[in-house]
């Protein structure tokens, strides 16, 4: 909720910034090479915000946990599969770390999918954990 909050108040400060440098610009206080510039900031500032929106958080938040908990974090991917009662989250890891993500009696698996299930649930979804070899 917090981040729908934050997108809102950052694309109203936007809109803001945008119709003061329009009217600046109608009435000759800038130079249009200078409004031109604080238009691409402007631009490239909405287009972060719309793709921070669009990152999915779970898959986010696993990648972030396995990345923290093997030895070769470049080899860590997670993808996301959309069905139509729940998602499925394939989190991929080098055969060599594989141990350390499914940990002593599948322990550090469980907690991982226990924190993706209260993510899920807050987010009113049902995600599944699957660790695939």
């Amino acid at each position: 909720m917090n981040s729908i909050l934050f997108f809102n108040d950052s694309i109203a400060t936007i809109k803001r910034v945008v119709v003061r440098e329009i009217q600046s610009v109608s009435r000759g206080r800038f130079s249009a090479s200078r409004s031109g510039f604080r238009y691409l900031k402007l631009a490239f500032a909405a287009d972060f915000e719309l793709q921070r929106r669009e990152r999915d958080p779970m898959k986010e938040l696993i990648e972030y946990i396995a990345k923290a908990l093997v030895d070769h974090p470049e080899q860590v991917s997670v993808n996301v599969l959309e069905g139509s009662q729940a998602t499925i989250l394939e989190l991929n890891v080098a055969k060599v770390d594989l141990g350390k993500i499914i940990g002593k009696q599948g322990r550090t698996a469980k907690a991982i999918r226990t924190i993706l299930g209260a993510t899920s649930a807050k987010q009113k979804k049902r995600a599944v954990l699957e660790i695939v070899e």
